[in-house]
């Protein structure tokens, strides 16, 4: 905005991005490292913004004093001197003064974004957990057992697995029963994501990688094409199969990507934060086949077709 020239205000711009890409990548790198050294006993492991606005504050410094030289056209104020402009270059020159009202038009144009960002941040949060769970339909021969709705105060069974998630809001288990069959759902619900509370992150997974036997998907579900993430754990001794999905913006996915894309979606809606949603029960590790059908029974309130209901 205040560059006279119009080709030394984009290489001001270019090198505002080269800064921030750098910057940010000296602070990754940097965490790697730190982390690596102190066997990620570094408080910067879990507290890691006051290293970020350090990194952020040198590359401001860093970045205003080379827009200074690119202003300056590369030359110290002292070597500049004073010239009598040539009066055709004035009239015809590629340097003719730009326009009274282009300034105002490029600040209003940059402060759009933070004002419409301040805008929607003013707007409540309207995220709506609903109940029954979207996205399971349990048919009438399943009961919830009465001892079974769990609290993170009360978990039981105590050596039963459990979604290896961190800083959700709230966590409910329930234990449904049909017969000898059983189902337990786990449902996180993160209402208001932030750094280190955050739906789809490193630290969220289904298991432990080192408890994990098989990882990938399981569907069509039904006529709308529904996908669900499937994963095989072995814990405790015994096998469990996991159907899982995340739902953001009222919308259900079993990509993890998507659920991170979808949370634009929700924070324009005000609708932010969402919930990961686990169905399992005890398989057989080798084929987990009947399991497969005692969830899809569960989860649809039909029988798998082409089997016997």
């Amino acid at each position: 905005l205040f560059t006279r020239t119009f080709d030394r205000r984009w290489r001001i711009v270019a090198c505002a991005a080269a800064l921030a890409l750098i910057a940010n990548w000296v602070r990754v790198v940097g965490l790697v490292l730190i982390g690596n050294a102190t066997r990620m006993r570094s408080p910067l492991m879990k507290e890691h913004e006051l290293f970020g606005w350090v990194i952020f504050t040198a590359a401001m410094v860093l970045f205003f004093i080379m827009a200074g030289r690119i202003e300056r056209g590369g030359r110290s104020i002292a070597m500049e001197q004073p010239s009598v402009p040539d009066s055709a270059a004035l009239a015809t020159g590629p340097r003719a003064a730009q326009p009274a009202w282009l300034n105002p038009v490029a600040l209003a144009a940059v402060l759009t974004g933070p004002l419409l960002l301040m805008s929607i941040r003013l707007l409540p949060n309207a995220l709506v957990v609903a109940s029954p769970i979207p996205g399971i339909v349990a048919g009438d021969a399943w009961r919830i057992s009465d001892s079974a709705h769990v609290s993170e105060t009360h978990p039981i069974p105590p050596r039963a697995w459990r979604p290896a998630f961190r800083g959700q809001d709230s966590h409910q288990r329930f234990v449904w029963q049909r017969g000898a069959d059983s189902v337990v759902v786990d449902r996180l619900v993160f209402r208001n994501e932030h750094q280190g509370a955050e739906l789809v992150g490193g630290a969220n997974r289904v298991s432990p990688d080192s408890l994990i036997v098989q990882n990938g998907f399981f569907g069509p579900l039904d006529d709308s094409a529904r996908i669900v993430g499937q994963a095989i754990v072995r814990e405790n001794g015994r096998a469990v199969l996991i159907w899982y999905w995340y739902r953001v913006a009222g919308i259900a996915t079993s990509s993890a990507t998507k659920a991170k894309l979808l949370g634009l979606v929700a924070f324009l809606q005000r609708t932010e934060g969402g919930e990961a949603v686990f169905v399992s029960t005890p398989c057989d590790a080798k084929a987990c086949a009947e399991a497969a059908a005692r969830l899809f029974g569960f989860v649809t309130g039909r029988s798998v077709p082409g089997s016997t209901p």
